[in-house]
């Protein structure tokens, strides 16, 4: 995905599991809460529950040699929206309460390692059910 591609998806609504969420692309022209956030937890991209957004820090998938550019396919950008997306769907189903036994607030619909695993996987799961000729809704 190109920088350009990415800005794009800023203030997109998307609906997961009925429910509209906004896409927020934030890079370094703009000063706002979100930038803080995501600057302070030196993250690429963070799910907002109570807000229904997840946001994505732009900067982060720039080069440092040329300001405005990032690979054409940079793998990193949509495994990190897949990622979020993962957080966002076991959020509004309400898996990210409640999954584990110390006191619901590691369980495994919030481990960062669980969820890293789906967002990797999903593509090459995608692609054995296509090979398959597995329907995508069943």
């Amino acid at each position: 995905m190109t920088i350009v591609a990415l800005k794009k998806l800023h203030n997109k609504k998307v609906s997961i599991l009925g429910e509209s969420w906004t896409i927020k692309v934030i890079d370094s022209n703009m000063e706002c809460y979100e930038k803080r956030v995501l600057e302070d937890q030196e993250a690429n991209a963070l799910t907002q529950a109570y807000l229904r957004e997840i946001w994505v820090n732009a900067d982060a998938y720039i080069s440092t040699e040329d300001s405005q550019q990032m690979p054409d396919d940079n793998p990193a950008v949509d495994q990190d929206i897949t990622h979020e997306l993962y957080h966002a769907f076991y959020m509004e189903a309400g898996l990210d309460i409640c999954t584990g036994t110390d006191g619901c607030e590691n369980g495994w619909a919030r481990n960062e390692t669980m969820i890293d695993w789906n967002a990797k996987m999903f593509p090459k799961i995608l692609k054995v059910r296509r090979k398959l000729g597995v329907k995508d809704e069943f």
